[in-house]
């Protein structure tokens, strides 16, 4: 029994030097103690660098780029994002749609960069009447805030095609880089 208390013991120890250390960390990142201010869309520069596809799904990189260095900011993986038909312009197809569990907020360095994938399955994967019109987008938009937020823009590198109904709407996932 002796034994087994003290591996708990130790463990505890860890976790407890562990978690102060990244308090410490975070602190570090935000200058004198306070915590970052939430990432804003004018925070950043949205550019498409890289693509592929698989099983009938094309799936786009972003990186969301630090722009004009600054502060670090608390970066949320639950934003609004969409295609338009120009960099800038009117929504294509639906809102996307969150691919995973909500994951803690992280801190995005005044240099730093977060990485935006989006899955958008191809329109033939649809009955044409769950797809409606089949769509040509090529730009995106990433909205921080969700209320009078007018949100940042990126052009695509090649068009993507996209359905008019909500059956084809494209789920997205964001994460820090590295």
């Amino acid at each position: 029994m002796h034994a087994g208390r003290a591996r708990i013991t130790a463990a505890a120890g860890a976790v407890a030097l562990a978690a102060a250390a990244a308090l410490a960390g975070g602190a570090a990142h935000a200058g004198e103690g306070e915590d970052p201010r939430p990432c804003r869309s004018d925070d950043f520069r949205v550019t498409e660098i890289d693509r592929g596809a698989a099983a009938g799904t094309m799936y786009v990189e972003f990186g969301l780029d630090r722009t004009g260095g600054g502060d670090p900011c608390l970066m949320s993986d639950r934003f609004g994002v969409h295609w338009t038909d120009v960099p800038g312009g009117d929504r294509v197809g639906e809102w996307a749609r969150y691919s995973e569990e909500i994951r803690d907020p992280w801190v995005v360095p005044g240099d730093g960069r977060a990485l935006l994938t989006m899955a958008q399955a191809e329109p033939g994967n649809f009955d044409p009447g769950d797809c409606g019109e089949v769509l040509t987008a090529t730009g995106i938009t990433v909205y921080q805030e969700f209320h009078g937020d007018p949100g940042v823009h990126g052009e695509l590198s090649a068009p993507v095609r996209v359905c008019e109904l909500e059956a084809g709407a494209p789920s997205m996932s964001v994460s820090p880089d590295g």
